[in-house]
């Protein structure tokens, strides 16, 4: 309670920005989408890690997962 105030205080995770090529981010890569990685316009609240991972997962093509295996994932 704040100032005779209730709300519900949360922790969500932001969608985010994912490179088309993983390997090859740079600083001006990730100035040039600051806006979206800090935007929160699209974002999910997750229950559990698993579930934050999950929600990534699904944002990623299939083909695109098999390349990059799985060091890169995890």
């Amino acid at each position: 309670m704040c100032c005779c105030r209730y709300a519900r205080v949360f922790v969500a995770v932001a969608d985010g920005w994912l490179p088309d090529d993983p390997e090859r981010v740079s600083a001006e890569s990730v100035a040039a989408n600051l806006d979206v990685i800090r935007g929160v316009e699209r974002h999910s609240i997750p229950a559990s890690l698993f579930d934050e991972v999950a929600a990534v997962l699904d944002r990623i093509p299939s083909w695109r997962l098999w390349e990059l295996g799985s060091s890169t994932i995890l």
